[in-house]
């Protein structure tokens, strides 16, 4: 399987919130963890946009996750969850001490 296609099936899966499919990716090929999406978006940042908190449990929980990994907009996975109103997960990433919440957004916010 080539690392694009790879990459896709990760990028779906988070998005949609396919906590198995998440899962038996990360257990294939652990490195893509943090790798960015053609479109700047990491599994993280987009399970937390989303609003996918068993996925996102799940990403927290892989040893290799940069929660504060910045995204092609400067954002991160704490602030795509706060724009998008993800309670639960933005209570999630609060409760966990590696989430920096004070990186600041390219436009300042």
């Amino acid at each position: 399987m080539s690392r694009k296609r790879y990459f896709a099936w990760d990028y779906s899966a988070c998005w949609n919130g396919n906590v198995e499919e998440v899962e038996q990716l990360l257990n294939s090929n652990p490195k893509i963890i943090n790798d960015k999406h053609s479109s700047g978006w990491t599994p993280l940042c987009m399970a937390c946009k989303e609003g996918h908190t068993e996925v996102v449990k799940l990403l927290l929980n892989h040893e290799k996750i940069d929660v504060n990994k910045i995204m092609s907009r400067g954002e991160t996975p704490f602030y795509a969850a706060c724009k998008s109103g993800k309670t639960e997960v933005v209570k999630l990433l609060l409760g966990d001490k590696r989430v920096n919440v004070n990186v600041q957004t390219q436009s300042s916010w």
